[in-house]
């Protein structure tokens, strides 16, 4: 593994993702499972990649009402099926780690 001085053509660039997939371990294989992952999941693909090609964050409902929408409803929807009313409750969704303990 070499990092270059020099960017590295499309096709260099092709040929070491070709690679990274074919040496990696295949997490999204149906039969791997570990303590952390288990397999690909196609719904949570479809969302990657919805969210990828959006190329956009939820900072704020100017650049991402869409998805600023779409996490209200499904809080909403959490708290209705706890049994709380909306009033009660608020939040946001959170990737984990250090973010989500703070």
């Amino acid at each position: 593994l070499e990092l270059p001085d020099q960017p590295g053509s499309l096709e260099q660039i092709l040929v070491d993702c070709t690679d990274t997939l074919k040496y990696g371990v295949k997490t999204g294989h149906p039969r791997f499972f570990n303590q952390l992952s288990s397999g690909l999941d196609i719904i949570g693909l479809a969302g990657e990649w919805l969210t990828a090609a959006a190329n956009t964050n939820m900072f704020t409902y100017e650049i991402a009402p869409v998805f600023i929408i779409m996490e209200e409803l499904l809080l909403k929807k959490m708290s209705a099926m706890l049994g709380w009313s909306h009033n009660e409750t608020d939040g946001i969704f959170l990737p984990g780690g250090a973010m989500s303990n703070l």
